[in-house]
């Protein structure tokens, strides 16, 4: 009676280690399964790398034109001057044109200007619509309108107009000083 139930608890214990070795088999990558997945997933990441770096070259070429060309200090004074050539073609008075602080956003720097106008409802539309055409890209932001009296179709205007500028990193120094850890000593 003693032998048998041994022999039982042997062969519970062989079960259970038979066992214990499936799941492990089952559940546990060996290590070349674990490479053959990592190089999977990192040619696939890198055909995705691809082809956003694709996508991403093409909105920078689409977005070319609209982006300016000369310096941050040249902006202002131009696109102050398409602004009151436009208005003045319109027959529209320009009042004031105030530049706002730039902002940096990712590669691009914003130059915000705020317009102050006066003249006929329907002329103010239409230069909001001929401020953004491709050749003065500048972009209009907002529109606020107020009536001069409640006779004609007289209005004042508030328009913020936007200019996109590449932003250029200074240069670093080209003559580098050599620090201590550049200096390789002999042994």
């Amino acid at each position: 009676m003693n032998t048998m139930k041994t022999w039982n608890g042997a062969i519970v214990s062989a079960l259970v280690v038979i066992a214990a070795a499936v799941a492990f088999m089952l559940l546990v990558q060996s290590p070349q399964a674990r490479v053959k997945a990592k190089k999977a997933e990192r040619i696939k990441l890198d055909k995705e790398a691809k082809g956003l770096f694709v996508e991403v070259t093409s909105l920078k070429k689409a977005n070319q034109p609209r982006l300016w060309q000369t310096s941050s200090e040249a902006i202002g004074p131009t696109a102050m001057g398409k602004m009151s050539a436009l208005a003045r073609n319109l027959g529209l008075t320009m009042l004031s044109f105030r530049p706002q602080k730039p902002e940096e956003s990712g590669d691009l720097t914003k130059y915000r200007y705020v317009l102050s106008l006066e003249g006929s409802f329907p002329r103010m539309i239409e230069f909001a619509r001929k401020a953004e055409t491709l050749g003065n890209k500048i972009a209009v932001d907002r529109i606020q309108l107020a009536s001069k009296d409640g006779a004609t179709d007289n209005v004042s205007a508030t328009i913020g107009v936007v200019a996109y500028r590449e932003r250029i990193e200074p240069k670093a120094p080209t003559g580098r000083t050599a620090l201590a850890s550049d200096v390789k000593t002999k042994p």
